[in-house]
């Protein structure tokens, strides 16, 4: 979900401008909201088509699965020592290397797929959530509606759901990939050295797992990581909710004067 965070702020920056738009009464309407409804039910199309073909996916017994996996210990593609390579680059790396990868996977376990599934189907619930408030906002504002067209409760509970899926994607999201990594690792392994043809990449039975060629163990470990723009995204539609209900009041203190 690396886009995703930038598209979803893209959005709410145009959702705050809307709401803007209605602290000002009967203002001229914005030729923007009209692209803004075509963003959001195309955002909407993308989102059900791209969840539903994540969960198929996870639910056929063949189907690919995406999956994130990370090794022990950081690794860099290397020559060996016995070729000689010439290269004009004047960087020389000092440490680090890769250490996560994106791979496709065929023939997951059942508990891999399904957790996989429930990331998939709650990150579709939150955009959607996101989606659709901004649609909403957008024709509310178009029809140069009142605060009383847009419900803040509403909104609250879009935040609260937008909240709740991030965290519960992020949470499915590590134990999926946490299961896919021990399928593809497995219960149990054995290696056997043989001398009948020589292994170029490596000098001696301690530099195996020195080279990309050689064995490089994947990392089983479970740790989970707080996804803060969900709560932030949540929090700022929250906010929103409060000004439309502080507006709503002030909408009625005035007509009650006049």
């Amino acid at each position: 979900m690396t886009i995703w965070p930038a598209i979803v702020a893209l959005g709410f920056a145009v959702l705050l401008s809307l709401i803007a738009g209605l602290l000002i009464k009967r203002m001229t309407l914005f030729r923007l909201t009209s692209w803004v409804k075509v963003v959001g039910m195309i955002g909407l199309i993308v989102t059900s088509v791209t969840t539903t073909i994540k969960l198929l996916t996870c639910f056929l017994p063949n189907g690919i699965v995406q999956a994130d996996v990370a090794t022990n210990r950081p690794f860099w593609p290397e020559m060996p020592k016995s070729l000689h390579y010439y290269s004009n680059a004047v960087a020389e790396l000092n440490s680090g290397g890769f250490q996560n990868a994106h791979v496709f996977v065929l023939h997951a376990s059942l508990g891999a797929r399904m957790w996989l599934a429930t990331q998939a189907l709650a990150t579709g619930v939150l955009f959607v959530s996101i989606f659709i408030a901004v649609r909403q906002v957008a024709i509310a504002t178009e029809r140069g509606a009142s605060f009383r067209e847009v419900s803040g409760p509403w909104l609250r509970r879009t935040a609260w759901i937008v909240i709740v899926s991030g965290e519960v994607a992020a949470i499915a999201a590590t134990v999926g990939n946490a299961l896919v990594t021990t399928d593809l690792a497995g219960t149990g392994w054995g290696i056997r050295i043989t001398k009948t043809i020589p292994n170029p990449f490596t000098e001696d039975l301690n530099g195996v797992t020195n080279q990309i060629y050689g064995y490089l163990g994947l990392n089983q470990g479970m740790g989970f990581q707080l996804e803060l723009w969900p709560i932030f995204v949540g929090l700022g539609l929250y906010l929103l909710a409060k000004i439309i209900d502080a507006g709503k009041q002030l909408q009625e203190d005035t007509d009650g004067l006049v």
